[in-house]
């Protein structure tokens, strides 16, 4: 459902609707009623079953009383929710204050993955999962945790309320899914509501099928799009059936290999659909025209669209029910999820990754009053550890009234292999390939061999680390590598060449989290520099060893590291070169990196970044800072200024438009010899411009920075840095 990637149709339906139909099960008997009973039948349609928003909210403003909902994908979806007593207005909100784009991505909310694992982040174009001689490729094309969760915060209590008997909701509901095996309609009336509601939304391919007591279900257009026959068998006397199914493909749209599989697919869905149409005492298709089924944008015009058509047919309503009747009571309130004491968390699907490790890291007590904030967090840290493609969180009530909570988790591939791959103006082309081991024994250890290269740098590296040493209170780290060094060296801001130096690393340090934000890290750095003669560069050949004592706090509560919203990044360092462990050259360094991000608005953001350098004694040259543009000093090269000391600043304001977004910068800074020769009035200082637009690929950028010297410079990106 994410712009441009998902669609509504799928060339994976193909093999589902070339199965054989298996009857079906039965559905509820019918239940007698006084009045003309109404039931809605709400087709699915992605994006565009926002409109169902508008239906609903046309029939409460003119008293019209649903009786029942049946409901397909999206239409299970606003079912459900509608059924379980959410107004048209309250849907409104809900669906606004959802961020559908992010709910797709399958990244986890960053604050909560552990601080050790985002010291070296890095997006990756692809990912493929393996195990031993075989590759194992991803369950689906897009994460189903972020609508899940959803689900779970919107549907878990009501469900829980009615005791898993969807009858028992304020409005009795069905959900409409399909069988895997065979595209048979299935018709969901109990259980977990928030789950048979995910279960109607698993478009094949792009969401993994939902396991339903022994069987794999996927969305219900599958089979039963429109579900008229649902909603008779729901005891309704008249069926009021919305439709908002995307028009079919133009024939122009044929021409190519996704329009001619999406065709065939259209065309084997109307075949099966037609095993279960039955036409509707009324039905209203509201006039979305060709807005996409993964475009999540203008809900406003959506839902009016809905809400016009719903109108036109409320007189004939009107007059097929009879008088208005007073609202219906509201079933009795049931059991309460919200308050119940926790008395049992279980685990289901895991079979190499530790209990004792998930039931740690979900860290909800037992004999507590269950909280749905509290336990969605937990959720998310569990999400947030990698080693589960999908979590989800069940409720169900214990023998002596307290609550069990069952973990279903499905296990991502242990090992995997990363590849990132971009351009930028200091590297040119670069790429990076990770192939790690997130769980290496079976407690969270990350094993990982890194190999990277680009103009600037090569390297490759071995590394293990864990956030427990003994006790899960101190982690560690080692890494072992060779890294070729190859910064720009200007004069002028001319370039002269590329100097070179080969460092040869092994790194040993402890990890101390303070919460999920903050990090303590110490340790020692082993090895050699080896600097290489260059043509035009001023350093002479030589090899030193390197025994670095080092100290670092970071904190990082940013939302996003590439385009955030709000939080900030501190990052202290502080090193000490000691020739007493045999380190070549005597010196200190210390650094201060900080990063702060506010909202200023819906579509404004304000950023500063900092940055200071100091050192001390015998600093050597491959050691020095460097700075530079576009961030810091907008209209130089990125770390085209280098020196023993240094420091910069800049503001900044980002505009998002639509896909969009453009940022203006003032930014100032420089490098000195000397920390007695640092002046305010020999800063650089430089304006920039940028705008960026991300994709599934990395952001695409293009960068204007002019420094009040006269200097200029247009830089590009495309990926990430």
């Amino acid at each position: 459902m994410i712009g441009g990637v998902l669609r509504e149709r799928s060339l994976g339906l193909v093999l589902l609707l070339l199965a054989p139909c298996a009857a079906e099960a039965q559905l509820p008997p019918t239940v007698p009623s006084a009045r003309p009973r109404l039931v809605l039948a709400l087709s699915g349609g992605g994006a565009r079953g926002i409109a169902h928003i508008g239906v609903l909210r046309a029939l409460e403003e003119n008293g019209i009383v649903v009786d029942g909902i049946a409901g397909t994908s999206m239409g299970a979806l606003v079912g459900a929710l509608y059924a379980s007593g959410y107004r048209a207005k309250e849907l409104r909100t809900i669906v606004d204050s959802f961020d559908w784009n992010k709910a797709f991505s399958g990244r986890p909310e960053r604050v909560l993955v552990p601080l050790a694992r985002r010291l070296d982040e890095e997006p990756a174009l692809l990912s493929l999962g393996f195990e031993p001689w075989k590759v194992l490729l991803p369950p689906s094309a897009l994460s189903d945790y972020g609508i899940g969760r959803f689900l779970i915060r919107h549907l878990a209590g009501p469900g829980y309320s009615a005791g898993g008997d969807f009858d028992h909701l304020p409005i009795p509901f069905r959900a409409v899914a399909a069988r895997l095996d065979n595209a048979q309609r299935v018709v969901l009336a109990r259980g977990d509501l928030a789950r048979a509601t995910r279960a109607s939304l698993s478009i094949p391919i792009f969401f993994p099928p939902v396991e339903w007591e022994g069987t794999l279900l996927v969305d219900g257009g599958v089979a039963d799009n429109i579900p008229v026959g649902v909603a008779r068998g729901m005891g309704a006397d008249v069926v009021l059936a919305v439709d908002i199914t995307s028009p079919p493909l133009e024939p122009s749209e044929w021409r190519t290999l996704t329009g001619v599989g999406a065709q065939v697919s259209d065309a084997l869905i109307e075949a099966r659909n037609r095993t279960y149409r039955e036409t509707a005492d009324f039905q209203i298709r509201p006039d979305v025209g060709r807005h996409g089924a993964t475009e999540y944008v203008d809900f406003e015009g959506l839902i009016e669209s809905g809400y016009a058509a719903a109108l036109q047919i409320i007189g004939p309503l009107k007059e097929r029910l009879g008088p208005s009747p007073p609202p219906p009571a509201l079933p009795a309130a049931g059991r309460a999820l919200e308050g119940t004491t926790i008395v049992e968390v279980a685990v289901e699907g895991n079979k190499r990754t530790s209990q004792a490790l998930i039931r740690r890291t979900f860290s909800i007590p037992l004999g507590r009053p269950f909280d749905m904030h509290k336990g969605l967090n937990a959720l998310d840290r569990l999400f947030a550890t990698s080693f589960f493609d999908s979590c989800w969180m069940s409720f169900e009530p214990s023998a002596d009234g307290g609550l069990r909570i069952v973990l279903r988790v499905r296990e991502a591939a242990r090992s995997s292999l990363r590849i990132s791959a971009g351009y930028d103006e200091p590297e040119q082309t670069h790429a990076r390939v990770r192939l790690r081991n997130q769980n290496a024994f079976g407690f969270g250890e990350r094993l990982e061999a890194v190999g990277a290269a680009s103009d600037a740098e090569s390297e490759v590296a071995l590394g293990l680390d864990s956030d427990r040493l003994f006790k899960p209170v101190v982690g560690y780290s080692i890494r072992a590598g060779w890294r070729e060094d190859k910064p720009r060296l200007f004069k002028d801001g001319v370039l002269l060449n590329r100097a070179r130096f080969d460092r040869k690393e092994l790194l040993l340090s402890l990890t101390r989290a303070l919460k999920r934000t903050r990090l303590l890290q110490a340790g020692i750095l082993l090895g050699s520099v080896e600097t290489q003669e260059q043509p035009a560069v001023p350093y002479p050949p030589g090899t030193d060893k390197t025994r670095t004592l080092f100290a670092r706090y970071v904190e990082d509560s940013l939302d996003d590291l590439y385009f955030p919203t709000r939080g900030w990044r501190v990052d202290l360092l502080a090193n000490r070169n000691a020739p007493g462990l045999g380190a070549t050259h005597d010196y200190w360094k210390g650094q201060l990196q900080a990063r702060v991000v506010s909202p200023a608005g819906t579509r404004v953001t304000l950023e500063a970044e900092i940055f200071g350098g100091l050192s001390g004694r015998d600093l050597p040259v491959y050691d020095w800072f460097r700075l530079g543009g576009p961030v810091l000093i907008p209209g130089l090269h990125a770390d085209e200024l280098w020196g023993p000391q240094g420091a910069g600043a800049s503001a900044a304001a980002s505009v998002r438009l639509d896909g969009l977004r453009v940022r203006g910068r003032v930014g100032a800074g420089n490098v000195w010899p000397n920390r007695s020769q640092i002046r305010l009035n020999s800063l650089r200082v430089g304006l920039g411009l940028g705008v960026y637009y991300p994709t599934r690929f990395g952001p695409v950028g293009l960068d204007f920075g002019a420094t009040t010297d006269g200097r200029s410079l247009w830089s590009l990106t495309l990926g990430y840095p």
